[in-house]
């Protein structure tokens, strides 16, 4: 099993984090916020909104523009785990700028897209720069610098992915009714270009942490990392948010048509999950700091796995909006449950590799979802015995989390 240690010396965070004035924490805390909010533009929820349009375009079925996305995805997970690596051992400014070029590079493919190739590469750097990256250097930079507060740190930077499903898809749909769905991709490459990227500059800019580099310690192996029991254990649970909101909301168009909702009814739901989300963080945040998030992980995927088996059970409008408050709980605190948990067992020095397979795992299984279901949907398998399948798979996750951690498990019942 997993054995929390006490972090080291050499993991620089407490050094790190004691000579922070308050003006850099609310800095650093500003930068994760807006990092995460704006990694937006390569999340699922938002590129999902135009796959009317990428099938329209390409005269592409679900499961082609699934298929096209889950290879992308895939491609963007497999990076991650070098290029997330690549924050143990370098700036934290200079990681970030090349991160948000690469993004509103994507963009700028996203907007001029003429191929199916073209479009695969374009979705490969959103999934990679905005998804991977961008949410990988705002929760990494939380866990490391905030020790003492690290639960309510990551937990506030977190809740900007949930700010961004309660903002965006409104506001996508209408400015694509207004401009059209090629120049909004333009506009949003324009405005972290010409916004975003000088203002997270100014919110690192002097700021220790934007130079800030771990020290010492042994360098990481991934190979005797993933061969560990416990961590083969927990990929189940560690997959399972990821590869279930990113199936339901890539095909939420499908999903909507044959329960006979309104898209716009669906739409309108994200904002209960972004409520949700922004709760569940908020509390998770607050619970790692006083109980250790290793003796809250058998828990956390709970709400997932009963939001899957209601919505698989009916087909009444007010369904969707349940489906939406329990995954969203699930989803707020899924980041910040995770990454302490990493950071208490392995300690802050090599976190961003750490962290980085674990992100990779996430875009992973968010690569499988689209391509699977949708070919299943192709194949005639309805939605409600799919959802059904995926309650079951989070139980299983439970379950295995359950094992992994039941000595945290046994103290806490002591205490």
């Amino acid at each position: 099993m997993l054995s929390a240690r006490d972090p080291s010396p050499s993991d620089d965070s407490h050094a790190a984090v004691s000579a922070f004035t308050l003006a850099e924490r609310l800095k650093l805390l500003a930068f994760g916020f807006l990092l995460a909010f704006f990694s937006s533009f390569g999340q699922t929820f938002f590129i999902s909104l135009f796959n009317a349009d990428f099938r329209a375009a390409f005269d592409l079925t679900h499961g082609g523009i699934g298929t096209v996305y889950s290879i992308a995805t895939l491609a963007s997970g497999l990076c991650m785990i070098k290029l997330g690596g690549q924050l143990d051992r370098m700036p934290l400014r200079r990681f970030v700028v090349g991160t948000l070029l690469g993004l509103a590079l994507a963009c700028l493919l996203t907007f001029s897209v003429q191929s199916v190739i073209m479009l695969g590469i374009a979705l490969f750097l959103l999934r990679l720069c905005g998804q991977g990256l961008m949410v990988h250097a705002a929760i990494t930079s939380m866990a490391r610098h905030f020790e003492r507060s690290r639960g309510k740190a990551i937990a506030f930077a977190t809740m900007g992915n949930p700010a961004g499903e309660a903002v965006f898809p409104l506001t996508v749909v209408l400015v694509t009714a207004a401009v059209g769905w090629r120049t909004t991709w333009l506009l949003a490459a324009l405005f972290l270009i010409c916004v975003l990227l000088p203002f997270v500059l100014f919110l690192l800019h002097g700021g220790r942490a934007g130079s800030f580099q771990p020290r010492g310690g042994a360098s990481f192996r991934l190979g005797p990392f993933v061969r560990q029991r416990a961590f083969l254990m927990m990929l189940p649970g560690l997959m399972a948010s990821g590869f279930i909101n990113t199936g339901v909301f890539f095909h939420q168009i499908h999903i909507t048509e044959v329960k006979d909702w309104e898209l716009a009814w669906f739409a309108t739901c994200f904002v209960a999950f972004a409520i949700a989300s922004v709760c569940a963080t908020l509390v998770s945040g607050a619970l790692i700091d006083r109980l250790t998030a290793r003796r809250l992980m058998p828990f956390y995927l709970v709400p997932l796995a009963l939001a899957c088996l209601v919505i698989s059970l009916g087909d009444a409008p007010w369904i969707a909006l349940v489906y939406m408050l329990l995954a969203g709980l699930t989803a707020g605190s899924n980041t910040s449950v995770t990454t302490a948990m990493w950071a208490e067992t392995y300690g802050t020095a090599q976190l961003g590799s750490i962290r980085a397979v674990a992100a990779a795992l996430m875009v992973i299984s968010t690569a499988l979802a689209p391509g699977l279901l949708g070919l299943l949907i192709d194949l005639g398998i309805g939605v409600d015995t799919l959802l059904a399948g995926c309650s079951a798979y989070c139980v299983l996750g439970i379950v295995m989390y359950g094992l992994v951690f039941r000595q945290d498990l046994t103290v806490t019942r002591k205490g």
